[in-house]
């Protein structure tokens, strides 16, 4: 029987495991080290067909992902859903700043920057959030701890609105 030689054994143990740290790499993408920025929306109406990992988009360039959602109830009866998102400054070029500096939601909150439900797929009922500037409308934030992350307000979606005009027609007359 040969002899094994513990540097050889030792050597070939470390060239795996350097294929697959770089296999996870090449695969994975590149957003493992890329910066990110964190912020929540909180939705009052359903957010059923929003999953973790829908996309955030801004204009149709996806600009994020949801990362997580739960549920606030309060003891007046009100139901909020806080969404958090991941925001990819790598994917938004600031005009005259450094693009490896982080983005500033609270500026873009001030702008006019909201947040809205939007389908995805009209198949499968699947949810994005939209992002876009819409300085005219009001910032309606939400009094919650979010641990320091920054709000984004929600505006309701074109389905909501429809429900509640649909809801005011006086069908029985």
């Amino acid at each position: 029987m040969a002899d094994t030689r513990p540097a050889v054994v030792g050597a070939f143990v470390l060239g795996g495991l350097a294929l697959v740290v770089a296999a996870i790499l090449f695969f994975g993408g590149t957003h493992l080290f890329a910066p990110t920025a964190r912020a929540v929306v909180f939705f009052e109406g359903s957010v059923a067909g929003l999953d973790i990992g829908a996309p955030v988009t801004f204009r149709g360039v996806r600009v994020g992902s949801v990362q997580a959602m739960a549920l606030h109830l309060a003891a007046d009866g009100r139901a909020r859903i806080p969404v958090t998102i991941e925001l990819l400054p790598g994917q938004v070029s600031i005009e005259g700043e450094d693009r490896r500096r982080e983005a500033n939601v609270e500026r873009f909150v001030a702008a006019g920057l909201r947040a809205q439900l939007n389908l995805q797929s009209f198949v499968t009922g699947q949810l994005r959030i939209d992002l876009d500037f819409r300085p005219g409308t009001p910032a309606a934030m939400v009094t919650a701890d979010t641990s320091g992350v920054p709000q984004i307000p929600a505006l309701p979606s074109d389905l909501d609105r429809l429900r509640e005009t649909l809801s005011e027609v006086p069908v029985q007359d």
